[in-house]
């Protein structure tokens, strides 16, 4: 036994799941987010001691642990901004992400470069919970709630209107195909510059993996492969996150 074992501290616990390989639908996989299933989830969390766990207790991730602090994207804005990747945002910039929930994301970057913002996310709760609760005294928000697949939103937005595009953890939830596609060009498109930060799995990709019965898929697309993006090597500390880009 390591003596770190002897030290008493706080775990998170894998929850049981049902995953099963294969292809997911995307009709059945946005449903999760959809019908707000996962505001209701809860979590484990054990104190650990001597590799045994003496003390377990559930928690509910929403809201808090969508509206964590986001203080690493604003780090990697910097540094690809040093690197001409990124444009300098400032007041004047515009800043789109896609999948934003409560906007944790674009909240950093509201307060770092005082820019405006605009997100979209298909969880009714999580929209209506930023109008409502987070974003209320904040002007040059648009917070919209809409299917990213399907909206005729994107149709309204001219070319590299936003000065950033960018999602985080949102396009690994959508099954790969002509809709996820297209949303993607959608969002090359109207941007001068798009990121994705998703997590990457050498051994799965290619894969789909759904849980809850569908309703949760992780799709472990090739990011640069399937969607002509360039990966960008990061300094900044993203956990269990690779970064790719696109500049028209």
């Amino acid at each position: 036994m390591s003596w770190k074992a002897l030290v008493p501290r706080v775990v998170k616990l894998r929850m049981p799941a049902d995953i099963n390989v294969g292809v997911a639908r995307p009709e059945d996989a946005v449903q999760w987010w959809a019908n707000d299933h996962y505001v209701g989830f809860k979590s484990m969390k054990a104190l650990r001691w001597a590799g045994v766990n003496w003390l377990r207790w559930s928690y509910q991730k929403f809201p808090d642990a969508y509206f964590a602090p986001a203080d690493d994207i604003i780090t990697l804005i910097r540094e690809m901004t040093a690197a001409g990747i990124v444009p300098p945002l400032g007041a004047t910039s515009r800043v789109l992400e896609g999948g934003c929930n409560l906007g944790r994301n674009l909240w950093a970057i509201r307060h770092a470069f005082q820019c405006e913002v605009a997100g979209m996310d298909i969880s009714p709760t999580a929209i209506k919970t930023a109008r409502e609760k987070i974003w209320t005294k904040l002007d040059r928000v648009t917070l919209i709630e809409a299917n990213v697949l399907t909206s005729s939103w994107f149709d309204t937005i001219p070319d590299r209107h936003f000065d950033l595009a960018f999602t985080r953890w949102h396009l690994i939830h959508i099954p790969r195909g002509s809709e996820k596609s297209k949303y993607l060009e959608n969002l090359k498109r109207i941007s001068k510059t798009f990121i994705i930060l998703e997590p990457v799995s050498p051994e799965r990709t290619g894969t789909s993996r759904c849980q809850m019965d569908g309703r949760i898929c992780h799709s472990w697309d090739n990011w640069a492969l399937d969607y002509g993006l360039k990966e960008y090597r990061a300094q900044t500390f993203l956990e269990n996150t690779a970064v790719f880009y696109s500049r028209p």
